[in-house]
């Protein structure tokens, strides 16, 4: 049995829907446009050297306000939807 390692993940709901340059930033993701709202699940492993800083960042580079933000539990079972 191979042991994987465990994932960081949270839960963005962003103002306003997202433009496609923004959802090419996660791709793989998981991304439901609620109006007026957006909510993005976001999996990053444990190797990678991207942090809750680095999420945001790219938020507020495309100008866009975060509006809750959750830590949210990672589904182990499958490598699609992590960030790369």
């Amino acid at each position: 049995m191979t042991h994987r390692k465990a994932c960081t993940a949270y839960e963005f709901t962003v103002v306003g829907p997202l433009g496609p340059m923004l959802r090419a930033a996660f791709p793989g993701q998981r991304i439901a446009a609620i109006k007026p709202c957006t909510v993005i699940q976001v999996r990053v492993p444990s190797d990678r050297a991207l942090d809750l800083v680095d999420l945001i960042g790219v938020f507020e580079s495309a100008g866009v306000v975060v509006e809750n933000l959750y830590r949210s539990s990672a589904p182990e079972q499958q490598d699609a939807g992590v960030v790369e």
